[in-house]
């Protein structure tokens, strides 16, 4: 910063009086060098310098000056200057690293042209003394240009001094915000220099890997692998399959031209019902830029076994077909239906099972005709053991007796199906519930089942149970779809029918997900073999590179499945030994992240109290692969800075150019204040007696002289 201080001397009076000064001067001059009778010179120097002076005050009085000066401020901005010093920038060409490259380019002249502060970053950003450059190293193991950017506005105080930000990087970012949108929202130009080639170094790359569907014990499973490659065009290279170095497969493959995605298919043999972990990797070649993105882990969850769900209709309709079609296309599922007819049995040569507890969960859509074959105390028993029950029936008369006291929803007595003028509506309690979260649209669209129309008969004047917890609801607020719990088991009960009518709807004008989202995860949660609990924890990925910082998300819930609040949430963390209390993001959800974690298996343990009681424990396990987020892919991307600099309404040039940008790099001053000060006025009084003084003083020298 520079404080230029430029003062303007200024005089406003009536200007032909001030013409008179000198003249008048040098007649008093005159005078006395011609006067009678002579005197020694020193006194008629003094003498005419009173008469002149006292001439002068008096042309003074008469013109009236105001004496003043303006005084104008000016403010040196400067620009920040960011070197990227991330693991990518020790990337060679021809001997010279990426930052051998700025090295030079600053020995050149520019580090002459750059006065403001120097911040290095990778993951993040601190201050570096130019001087000592030559000894900066490579640090970090990620890049994170948005925080970089911010910290250089963060850099200096007084943003008007901010004149720009000088970027000397390889573009690559791996870490952290959108760096294009960070540099828009500062609003400060970016001034690139990039660390770009010609030539994308050589290397091979897996981009991801997936299975298809579900996976259950005893079933080979097929994995599909991403990759691609720069400079090894025709080669061939071996992909790999293991699990805890053991091998399970591997497949030669012949690489295509540079940058083309290529899958390749593996086959993992039959595993057991549980947890896996299996590494991909690409055997590495010799001259690759580096082998650590040639390896990936997948976590798969193995199940012991398709999920059993019993389906019985009282009589062939559209309604009982749309679900059995439904549930049947799950391949999660295994669903075994039975219609009734004619009220003495079933269609098919299928006999009845005789024993319900085989199934996971149990479908009765319109139950009315069924009391002959599934009692309610048999109905109840099965419930209480575990198992999870989903009820249809329009109306009370609809729903048997025994039947009905165990259903959520008391439904009116009428049999006839009741039809809205208004589309149904999600509950606020189903924004928390596992069935109602999967209806709720993540991207802020709205509520899904307002956009379908009233085409749903249901039951009238419904009213909620005291244990019951409404999802879905009718624009009069009746329930239409609620939840409860009996014993271990879980109950949903449906008054009303017409979905299928619905689905078709919403497949004509929308994505045709929300009515099957509602069936699907209604009956996956009743057949959920272990209860969710009321403290839920997980990462949002079960990997993650070296560098990356790990989040742990929690909910916490009451009884009904409403966000608890003021609970006291705390997470260990085994074996690093972190014990932290979680503050609440809003009601119910908690949010942590660590930073700098070793390369290792961690187990985290959520423990949530309120007051003394313990709510609940909830236990996790996430990965911290060896390979850093940078080595993922280490190439240059000069897209990403040639938009930056766009969006920042800066420049973009190689760093061999930086000449180009010499007149951007030096801001010229910029006035920021001015203001006129009052100097001098000249009084009457004051100017007043000043002459009378002159006078007097000159009368006395000319007595003393014998001018008198």
């Amino acid at each position: 910063m520079g404080d230029l201080l430029d003062t303007a001397f200024q005089v406003d009076a009536s200007w032909p009086w001030l013409l008179l000064l000198p003249p008048v001067v040098w007649c008093c001059h005159f005078a006395y060098h011609h006067t009678r009778p002579p005197v020694a010179a020193r006194r008629v120097s003094l003498l005419w310098l009173l008469r002149g002076t006292s001439f002068c005050v008096l042309i003074m009085l008469l013109a009236e000056p105001v004496l003043s000066y303006l005084a104008r401020h000016a403010l040196r901005p400067v620009t920040v200057t960011l070197i990227d010093s991330s693991p990518s920038m020790e990337v060679e060409r021809r001997g010279y690293t990426r930052l051998d490259r700025v090295r030079q380019a600053m020995n050149d002249g520019l580090g002459t042209l750059l006065d403001g502060p120097f911040r290095t970053f990778s993951s993040s950003a601190y201050d570096v003394d130019p001087d000592t450059l030559d000894r900066l190293q490579i640090s970090g193991q990620a890049t994170d240009l948005a925080e970089a950017l911010r910290s250089a506005v963060r850099a200096v105080p007084d943003r008007r001094l901010l004149a720009g930000i000088v970027l000397l990087s390889d573009g690559r970012h791996n870490l952290g915000e959108d760096p294009v949108r960070t540099a828009d929202e500062q609003g400060v130009p970016v001034y690139v220099l990039g660390l770009s080639s010609n030539r994308t170094p050589d290397d091979v790359q897996i981009v991801g890997v997936e299975t298809e569907g579900p996976i259950f014990a005893g079933s080979s499973t097929r994995l599909q692998v991403r990759l691609r490659n720069w400079g090894f065009q025709d080669s061939s290279v071996v992909v790999r399959l293991d699990e805890n170095d053991e091998a399970l497969g591997q497949k030669d493959l012949r690489l295509g031209a540079d940058g083309q995605l290529q899958l390749v298919e593996l086959q993992a043999p039959p595993m057991s019902a549980g947890p896996h972990l299996l590494r991909v990797t690409v055997v590495p070649i010799d001259g690759e830029l580096t082998p650590h993105n040639n390896q990936s882990l997948l976590s798969l969850r193995v199940q012991q076994k398709r999920l059993r769900v019993l389906l019985v209709a009282d009589r062939p309709a559209p309604e009982s077909a749309f679900v059995g079609r439904l549930l049947a296309a799950d391949s999660t599922l295994r669903v075994e239906r039975y219609v009734l007819r004619d009220g003495r049995g079933f269609y098919g040569t299928t006999p009845f099972p005789e024993d319900l507890g085989a199934f996971d969960a149990l479908v009765l859509l319109e139950p009315s005709e069924l009391t002959g074959i599934l009692s309610p105390g048999r109905l109840r028993a099965y419930v209480a053991g575990g198992a999870g029950l989903l009820v249809q029936a329009t109306g009370s008369g609809g729903t048997p007796a025994g039947l009905a006291d165990l259903l959520p929803i008391m439904a009116g007595s009428a049999v006839a199906g009741l039809h809205d003028q208004e589309p149904l509506r999600l509950e606020r309690r189903a924004n928390h519930h596992p069935v109602g979260r999967g209806m709720v649209v993540a991207d802020g669209a709205g509520d899904p089942w307002q956009r379908l129309p009233p085409l749903l008969a249901r039951a009238p004047r419904g009213r909620l149970r005291h244990s019951g917890t409404a999802l879905l609801a009718a624009s009069t607020g009746d329930p239409v779809v609620a939840t409860s719990t009996v014993g271990a088991g879980r109950i949903v009960h449906v008054v009303g029918s017409g979905f299928w009518r619905l689905n078709l709807f919403d497949r004509g004008s929308g994505d045709g997900r929300t009515t099957p989202t509602l069936w699907r995860d209604a009956v996956h949660w009743l057949a959920a073999a272990e209860p969710v609990g009321r403290v839920r924890a997980s990462t949002e990925q079960p990997f993650y590179p070296s560098g990356a910082p790990v989040t742990v998300v929690v909910e916490v819930h009451d009884k009904l499945n409403a966000p608890l609040q003021r609970a006291q949430v705390e997470l260990s963390l085994e074996p690093a030994g972190s014990r932290v209390l979680l503050e609440p993001q809003r009601p119910g959800h908690y949010r942590t992240t660590f930073s700098g974690l070793a390369a290792d298996s961690y187990t985290f343990r959520v423990t949530a109290r309120h007051g003394v009681a313990e709510i609940g424990q909830s236990v996790g396990t996430f990965v911290v692969e060896g390979h850093t987020v940078e080595s993922g892919d280490l190439r240059a991307d000069p897209e990403m800075l040639a938009t930056i600099a766009r969006a920042s309404g800066g420049q973009y040039r190689d760093i061999e150019q930086w000449g180009e940008l010499a007149h951007f790099l030096q801001p010229r001053p910029t006035i920021v204040h001015q203001q006129r000060r009052l100097g001098a006025e000249i009084r009457h009084v004051a100017w007043l007696v000043l002459l009378t003084g002159l006078l007097t003083s000159e009368w006395i020298l000319r007595k003393r002289s014998g001018m008198l």
